[in-house]
């Protein structure tokens, strides 16, 4: 009869729900203000396409949260699996070859997005039209 190993995941003891719950708050509310800055910097300035930066602004965000918060679960997941893995004897724990990758080149792209937002925020105004 073959012996087949098999494992069973515990109760969670270490309310990783909770954590998760504060880090995607956390994120949002960090993103939120950051948002925030270019659509101000506009209304201060009265910008002439601050509707444009306002739309902007707010898609940074939610794709910024999105980002952080879908990383931050698949890292956490994964740090789950690799624990119960070490823990039944069988696996190395030097071997990081399932681990999820940091989406270096995407938050390069929206910080650079960012950037741009607010340079075109603080941008000259135009001259008032007579």
């Amino acid at each position: 009869m073959p012996c087949l190993l098999a494992y069973a995941e515990t109760a969670d003891s270490a309310n990783s729900g909770a954590m998760f719950v504060l880090l995607a708050v956390g994120v949002a509310i960090v993103t939120a203000v950051l948002a925030c800055v270019p659509m101000l910097l506009a209304q201060a300035r009265r910008h002439p396409h601050r509707e444009a930066i306002v739309g902007f602004a707010i898609l940074w965000a939610l794709l910024t949260a999105g980002s952080v918060v879908m990383t931050s679960m698949g890292r956490m997941k994964w740090n789950k699996e690799q624990l119960m893995r070490i823990e039944s004897g069988y696996y190395d724990p030097r071997d990081t070859s399932d681990a999820p990758t940091t989406p270096w080149g995407a938050w390069a792209a929206l910080g650079t997005g960012y950037t741009a937002m607010l340079a075109w925020a603080v941008a000259k105004k135009r001259p008032p039209e007579q």
